[in-house]
């Protein structure tokens, strides 16, 4: 078993039942008398500070989960039949590859429109940028990126909030004319048709970072992954949070990974619902662009993507609008569920 035994576990229960009764019973006699609500807590409160002390208590084995969390991430297909990697677990935000791989002097470079809270992080971690716009078709600027001499170039692949993919070749060739590392963002490379995994084990400076957010649907864990050289992975683990991933996020996380038969059937639907929802919004005259990811970024000009926006939220509908120069005509729309996607689409008819 991966993370804590059964037994261990339904020892510690049978022993944390007498404990919450005592308390029960206790704030009953107070004078106070206590709220049902505060009873709970206080009985919560008490089993965190009693726990290592009862009969039971599972003790998780850390450097086991770590392994088996490695073991798992490399026996992932796109890993286990590419070149030697190295993985390491990593936050949800930039910091710890901005603190490591980047200097004072060169800071970072990204193609634009990207990932909006990158510009926050860099900012809060003191980092200088450069944003390179994409060209007109989304295609990678390779020259520009690589004239900006950047200690670390971050590119998220399927990118946010277009949705759109740049070439494996196309990273390929700007990795090899970089001279710092080069950052590929694959949070939602699961809804796609390549990934760069690849890469991390042909060439030293890539950088591949993935999250359990997206094809997983395991948002509210805040795990995520990185596969680069040891080199790399060294650099990062020099920077990152001492105690940065707990244990159950590891056990989830690892049986997450494990579980490939449920994780290839939950994005194959949304991989048809999102096509099901591009033909419907094509028909509606607001074709998206090409998507591969869980989401699509569809353009709206009449009405305005503001107007469609505020009009859906007023139908307890939530799309993102970015009311910011070359982004405020389009709509990012997350891939929802079929009877959400069909809310959608009729909503939209009335609305258009």
């Amino acid at each position: 078993m991966n993370a804590f035994a059964i037994e261990e576990i339904w020892r510690f229960a049978l022993a944390a039942i007498p404990l919450a009764a005592i308390v029960a019973v206790v704030c009953r006699c107070l004078p106070c008398r206590p709220s049902t609500r505060h009873t709970l807590w206080l009985t919560l409160l008490l089993l965190f500070v009693l726990a290592p002390f009862l009969p039971g208590a599972p003790v998780p084995d850390l450097a086991s989960l770590a392994g088996e969390e490695a073991g798992a991430v490399a026996a992932i297909p796109a890993v286990a039949d590419g070149p030697p990697v190295t993985t390491g677990k990593v936050e949800k935000d930039e910091g710890p590859p901005r603190r490591a791989l980047t200097d004072g002097e060169h800071g970072m470079a990204w193609p634009g429109p990207t990932y909006t809270l990158c510009a926050v992080l860099a900012e809060l971690h003191g980092c200088e940028v450069r944003e390179v716009p994409f060209a007109p078709d989304y295609s990678l600027p390779l020259d520009e990126l690589v004239g900006a001499a950047a200690s670390l170039t971050y590119v998220c692949n399927p990118n946010s909030p277009t949705a759109t993919f740049v070439e494996v070749s196309d990273l390929a060739d700007l990795a090899r004319r970089l001279r710092g590392v080069l950052l590929i963002d694959e949070a939602y490379v699961d809804f796609a048709s390549q990934n760069c995994l690849p890469l991390a084990g042909e060439l030293p400076n890539v950088l591949v970072v993935r999250t359990l957010s997206k094809g997983y649907s395991l948002a509210g864990l805040r795990f995520g992954y990185a596969v680069g050289s040891p080199e790399l992975i060294a650099g990062l683990s020099k920077a990152k949070d001492s105690f940065n991933v707990d244990a159950l996020s590891v056990a989830a996380a690892t049986a997450a990974i494990q579980d490939q038969a449920y994780f290839q059937q939950n994005v194959e639907r949304v991989c048809r619902e999102r096509e099901r929802l591009s033909a419907g919004l094509t028909k509606l005259g607001i074709a998206p662009l090409p998507s591969q990811a869980n989401f699509v970024f569809a353009r709206c000009q009449s009405p305005p993507a503001g107007c469609v926006y505020r009009a859906l939220k007023d139908r307890n509908i939530l799309v993102r609008h970015f009311d910011q120069p070359g982004l405020s005509e389009w709509l990012r729309i997350t891939v929802g569920t079929p009877d959400q996607n069909d809310v959608l689409l009729n909503e939209l008819a009335r609305i258009m």
